[in-house]
């Protein structure tokens, strides 16, 4: 818990990325959580409707299914503290990021402190080269005005490198294939040498900024987490 309120006390961008299956949702709900108990307000972005349904069990977490609705007023979200947006079954993957993109640009426009936690963000962008404009003013001008972007992928290769270089953490669990290492090896000094230590389900916390890193074990991540993981 004292490594992740650290990160939550930095106030800044985090990138989190492991394989499928790899754990990725269950280690956000934490941070999430941590977030949570800090005061921290947030919304997720979520793809699915299972991911991230445990947190409801915390009071004053706002549920909001996403449907396919012309013209939806998302302003009032403003007026909740943490909302978890999820799909409705009919929502085609493009649809729902197109109604994410909306709700990004209504937390920019209004300027004020918030967590947007973006699952699946390779989504985004139709390639690494060139980051989604929304993600982008994020990474550029969000900490300006308290606006953090937690950016979670399975495919660390098609992440914009805007969104890795905001990123003051890296988190990261064990990957297997080659060209996974060799490219998270370019983001993080001696990468492949930490990769070999990780364990399943244990997470790497990696500051960029002080090219420093701590390895939090799967079973601490464990007993840490509070609400149920549907994933």
């Amino acid at each position: 818990k004292a490594a992740l309120q650290e990160v939550l006390r930095g106030s800044t961008h985090i990138t989190v990325t492991a394989p499928t299956g790899g754990g990725k949702s269950y280690f956000v709900g934490l941070l999430l959580e941590q977030a949570y108990a800090a005061r921290k307000p947030w919304i997720v972005l979520d793809t699915s409707d299972r991911n991230h349904i445990g947190l409801i069990q915390l009071k004053g977490v706002t549920p909001l299914k996403i449907r396919k609705t012309q013209n939806p007023d998302y302003s009032k979200l403003l007026n909740y503290p943490f909302i978890l947006c999820y799909p409705d079954d009919e929502m085609e993957i493009d649809d729902l990021i197109e109604e994410y993109r909306k709700i990004i640009q209504v937390f920019l426009r209004a300027q004020k402190p918030r967590i947007i936690c973006v699952e699946e963000c390779h989504y985004y962008q139709k390639s690494a080269n060139q980051a989604d404009k929304n993600l982008e003013r994020i990474s550029r001008i969000g900490r300006k005005y308290g606006i953090l972007g937690w950016y979670i992928t399975q495919r660390c290769q098609d992440l914009p490198k805007i969104l890795w270089s905001s990123s003051r953490y890296y988190m990261i669990m064990h990957y297997y294939l080659h060209i996974d290492k060799s490219y998270l090896s370019n983001q993080i000094n001696h990468f492949e040498a930490i990769n070999d230590e990780l364990q399943p389900f244990d997470v790497l916390v990696y500051n960029s900024e002080r090219d420093e890193h701590i390895r939090l074990e799967a079973a601490a991540i464990k007993g840490a987490r509070v609400t149920k993981h549907y994933g």
